[in-house]
């Protein structure tokens, strides 16, 4: 859906109709098995159902940490422990929000990001025979590496992660409310180019001064 908005919907004009939406999901090669060809560390071409299990078997195998961006706080906490560096090394803001601009880097204009939504038609279609196909394998590989964000939680210590997860929190908010009200994105909230951006690259990284002095305010940074 955000693929879908982001791209057809507000680069290319294509009516956010229901109509649009699936004809966009038939050519989308982020459809089938999308995950399990993307994060195999072996070319994979096709997903067969006999093969999927084993390709998903080895992916949590082959990979020392899996995120979830529907939890990503968790995850970026998750990961701080396991490198073992303070909070304030993952601490982030976001770079684009549903309903504001991109990074200016799309024929050098700043483009409007129509806000995504899912409509009963497109939410009718999620749960239909044919969508829940396509998707089982990715689907199944979800629910696997949340499982697996659970155990890797549990074996660091809940006690500990919560602790960690409260300071990290504290300073996500400080984050938000300094660090978003001053004009640091490619583009400004009215859809001007900004020249004077501080990101590491296009829109990624952006704020990382601000972001350091926040974790060294609340001592969460070596």
């Amino acid at each position: 859906v955000s693929e879908f908005f982001h791209f057809e919907v507000s680069r290319k004009h294509t009516p956010s109709s229901d109509e649009s939406f699936k004809r966009f999901l038939a050519h989308s090669p982020s459809v089938r098995s999308f995950y399990l060809r993307v994060l195999s560390l072996k070319k994979v071409l096709h997903v067969s159902d006999s093969e999927a299990p084993e390709i998903i078997r080895t992916i949590l195998d082959d990979y020392d940490f899996i995120g979830i961006t529907e939890r990503l706080d968790e995850s970026a906490v998750v990961l701080a422990m396991l490198l073992d560096v303070p909070v304030g090394d993952v601490l982030y803001l976001n770079a684009k929000t549903n309903g504001g601009y991109d990074d200016g880097a799309y024929q050098n204009t700043c483009q409007f990001i129509q806000p995504s939504h899912v409509s009963p038609g497109m939410q009718e279609y999620f749960q239909s025979k044919e969508w829940i196909a396509k998707s089982k394998w990715d689907d199944l590989l979800y629910r696997v590496a949340n499982r697996s964000l659970d155990l890797t939680i549990d074996l660091l210590g809940r006690e500990k992660f919560n602790e960690n997860m409260e300071k990290f929190q504290q300073a996500q908010r400080l984050a938000r409310e300094r660090c978003l009200a001053e004009e640091i994105f490619p583009c400004t909230s009215t859809g001007e180019q900004n020249s004077k951006a501080s990101c590491l690259w296009a829109d990624s990284g952006c704020g990382y001064k601000c972001l350091d002095n926040i974790a060294r305010e609340l001592s969460l940074s070596y």
